[in-house]
């Protein structure tokens, strides 16, 4: 089975999309993989609650410009069977609970559970609008994926999910991964962004071939 690792913020736009490319490309290439999600903070040094996205976003971008990107965004995210919903956020979640949450589920239910909540997380920021460092909002949200919600409010208070974060952002410094979604297979491959299916499909057939000869 290919492993694939990949560092990706559910605050981020591009990742959503990559997530989607990923999965497209595994089942047309009809590769069995792995997939192990990291940690990456886009904004790290956001308060635990957020802030208004209004408050964020104008601080960053001409209304105009902004209204171009999500226009933009949401045309894409359609051609990959993504419903953005830019309109409905009210908050700039700071992640780091989100990441944690996504940390409990590959221990409590493995690559396909954690895969779940990952999406989860995105549907909730992106779709639903849903404030996702909001802990119990943030846990409801995640009811549809089928986690035990009493082990995962269990996990989310244990320290040791913190420091997982803490280590998989560590590891994305210490390997130079400036920008996600970031994917390495076969723990020799990488490739960075939300690429066309096309690109997800040669690195994916570059990665079982150096997956086969290791």
């Amino acid at each position: 089975m290919l492993q694939l690792d990949v560092w990706s913020d559910v605050a981020c736009p591009w990742c959503y999309l990559g997530k989607h490319r990923l999965a497209t490309a595994l089942a047309a290439s009809k590769t069995e993989a792995d997939v192990s999600w990291h940690a990456f903070e886009l904004a790290p040094a956001l308060p635990a609650a957020g802030v208004p996205i209004a408050d964020w976003l104008g601080k960053r971008y001409p209304k105009a410009q902004l209204d171009a990107m999500h226009a933009r965004m949401t045309d894409m995210g359609k051609a990959d069977g993504i419903d953005f919903q830019f309109d409905k956020r009210t908050r700039m979640a700071n992640t780091r609970l989100a990441h944690r949450a996504i940390v409990a589920a590959r221990e409590l239910g493995g690559a396909v559970l954690q895969d779940k909540v990952v999406e989860a997380c995105f549907h909730a920021n992106f779709t639903d609008g849903i404030d996702i460092a909001n802990r119990d909002l943030l846990v409801n949200a995640l009811a549809s994926t089928g986690i035990d919600l009493e082990a995962l409010r269990t996990k989310l208070d244990d320290a040791a999910t913190l420091r997982t974060v803490v280590e998989d952002e560590a590891t994305a410094s210490k390997i130079g991964i400036t920008g996600v979604p970031f994917f390495i297979g076969a723990e020799k491959l990488a490739m960075s962004g939300a690429q066309p299916l096309d690109v997800f499909e040669t690195f994916l057939g570059k990665a079982r071939e150096l997956a086969r000869t290791a």
